[in-house]
């Protein structure tokens, strides 16, 4: 919910230092200065913030994951690193996920994500085409929320205009609003760019900016958040392939051909 800027300060819920309030307008770094909160999602993040980093591979150099860590860019990991005990704590495809695909089906990819993300929108891409490629009822892929606010400011404004979106048009509604948004992300964009997105995406910008303003998504979004932590999320794009008790953490945008490979494993199992 986007709180009205000039009657009301909402209190700060914090449990990292390093991890600032969230508004339709950017962080502010000057303390003293008041900073009007769009979404407390801050004290769902690990203490010392959320870190990211990584690469296409074991021995490529291309970043493919987003993070913090300490307020600074993160050393290089692994994203095959990733903790497959922790990932087994995710949580199992329910009625209230955001999905493409059957929820019954074999194999499900439960990614969280950052719509402000850059390496998120690759992985978006990515998953599209694994949907087309597999029949519904082998593969889901299911999208939670894990954003960034240290890195993306509006990214949890953004998290909650998609939860809008599936407030008024249901699961394709949420679908329409994220790839339309994937098409034209922009970082920088505040709430004029969610609800020019909204329109493109087929709603009513009034609507829209009605549920904005008066809905409240936020423990969604934190239990989302907290989930990822628990199952070992340490970035964006975090993903887990999942198939019955097989759990396969993935950190990072990988290629194409290293989610096919995983899932055709789980497939002939």
């Amino acid at each position: 919910m986007i709180k009205n800027q000039q009657k009301e300060k909402s209190e700060v819920v914090s449990h990292s230092p390093n991890i600032s309030p969230l508004t339709l307008k950017p962080m502010q770094q000057n303390n003293n200065t008041p900073i009007a909160i769009s979404i407390v999602i801050a004290g769902a993040l690990i203490a010392g913030g959320i870190f990211l980093s990584s690469m296409y591979g074991p021995n490529k150099n291309s970043t493919s994951v987003a993070g913090i860590q300490g307020g600074q860019p993160a050393a290089p990991v692994d994203p095959y690193a990733a903790n497959t005990e922790l990932a087994k704590n995710v949580l199992p495809v329910s009625e209230e996920d955001h999905i493409i695909g059957n929820r019954d089906a074999k194999v499900a990819i439960i990614e969280y994500s950052d719509l402000d993300c850059p390496f998120c929108q690759k992985i978006h891409s990515t998953l599209q085409q694994i949907t087309k490629d597999y029949d519904k009822n082998e593969v889901v892929w299911v999208y939670r929320h894990l954003p960034l606010p240290q890195l993306h400011p509006y990214a949890p404004a953004k998290a909650e205009a998609s939860e809008c979106a599936a407030k008024l048009g249901g699961n394709s509604g949420f679908w329409k609003f994220v790839d339309t948004y994937n098409k034209n992300q922009d970082a920088s964009g505040g709430e004029e760019l969610i609800l020019d997105t909204a329109v493109n995406a087929g709603f009513s910008r009034d609507e829209f900016k009605n549920c904005l303003y008066t809905e409240d998504f936020s423990g969604i979004i934190e239990s989302h958040i907290a989930n990822a932590q628990n199952s070992g999320g340490n970035g964006t794009p975090f993903s887990v392939i999942v198939s019955e008790d097989q759990f396969v953490p993935i950190s990072g945008a990988l290629p194409y051909d290293i989610f096919k490979t995983e899932i055709d494993k789980l497939l002939e199992n």
